[in-house]
């Protein structure tokens, strides 16, 4: 297993700091994919690049959606050789301590696809929370089956 870390980004130049610095102690290679964000985003990405050896940006020139920054990102993680991708958010919304457990899983089950599922405390936007149950509920009736427990994983 041969794994690296995929970041999706836009206009999240506010958080990323933080985010890069709590990923630094895996000694993981990291794939951060600029999707067309803003000046302020752009300069603390590049930055980034430039103050650890282990980040590898690539820039869309404009806004492509999520999507597409995440096919980039798998596409790149790919190209340089990598058999696995652990994707993080931009923003801090996951929990890069969480990142070990997510690696020991994929050693163990290598062809497996293994999917967090978000805990959210009293400050979740209310729209947040019950567009994710609406989403939740439109997947089990399509599928008769509970076994999805958060079809917006990501």
């Amino acid at each position: 297993m041969i794994p690296c870390l995929a970041i999706p980004i836009y206009n999240h130049g506010a958080t990323i700091d933080s985010v890069i610095e709590s990923l630094s102690h895996l000694g993981l290679p990291c794939i951060i994919v600029n999707d067309g964000s803003d000046a302020e985003t752009r300069f603390r990405i590049s930055a980034l690049e430039k103050k650890y050896s282990w980040v590898d940006l690539i820039h869309h020139p404009m806004n492509r959606g999520r999507g597409a920054a995440l096919r980039t990102a798998y596409q790149a993680a790919s190209d340089r050789g990598f058999s696995h991708v652990v994707q993080v958010d931009a923003d801090g919304q996951h929990d890069t301590s969480d990142i070990p457990r997510f690696l020991e899983c994929a050693q163990k089950n290598p062809d497996a696809l293994i999917l967090g599922t978000p805990i959210f405390d009293d400050s979740v936007p209310w729209h947040r929370l019950h567009g994710r149950k609406l989403s939740q509920f439109i997947v089990w009736m399509e599928t008769l089956s509970t076994q999805v427990a958060d079809p917006l994983c990501g």
